[in-house]
């Protein structure tokens, strides 16, 4: 499990552990205490990767953070779409860490975070066999949430509609 946030200063920090949520304390006591206007939060039901920390959700690049579930094949190929230096910022096994690595790669590329998850979801979903790819990107004070492919659930909670959450609709979330 992980726990991924922006300090005051706006600096991503996290704290993610190989052990399940309830298990952590760490995890319970800053889920319950750090103020942040930005959370990330993950737990892992490992398909892609061992059982390491390096493995853990939310990662960090860049200044962003991410999370996935899901499943996203073509590692060799995904690998190729990427320079050496854009490796270097992978340190675990995981399918989810290389996809993040390759979005920060497009957001770099286009100059736009938007611009680049369009980009390389649409090229990812096009190239590579997608078993899921549902994902957080947070920089500090704004979020992205993708549901993909369409038939999987995106369940959203949103202060500024009063807090009413449940699944939405292909149009997204009002407002």
């Amino acid at each position: 499990a992980g726990l991924g946030w922006f300090s005051l200063g706006h600096e991503p920090v996290r704290d993610r552990a190989p052990l399940a949520a309830f298990e952590s304390p760490d995890f319970a006591l800053h889920a319950r205490n750090v103020v942040s206007h930005t959370f990330v939060a993950h737990v892992r039901d490992a398909s892609v990767g061992g059982l390491t920390v390096h493995n853990c959700h939310p990662f960090v690049m860049n200044d962003r953070l991410f999370a996935h579930n899901g499943v996203v094949k073509g590692r060799r190929e995904l690998l190729s779409w990427l320079t050496e230096v854009e490796c270097a910022h992978v340190a675990g096994e995981t399918d989810s860490e290389l996809v993040f690595a390759y979005l920060t790669a497009e957001i770099r590329r286009r100059g736009d975070t938007t611009e680049g998850i369009v980009e390389a979801v649409r090229r990812i979903g096009d190239e590579l066999p997608v078993f899921s790819l549902n994902m957080l990107l947070a920089e500090s004070g704004r979020l992205w949430a993708l549901r993909y492919p369409a038939s999987n659930e995106l369940w959203v909670l949103s202060p500024a509609s009063g807090g009413v959450s449940g699944p939405i609709g292909p149009a997204g979330a009002a407002g």
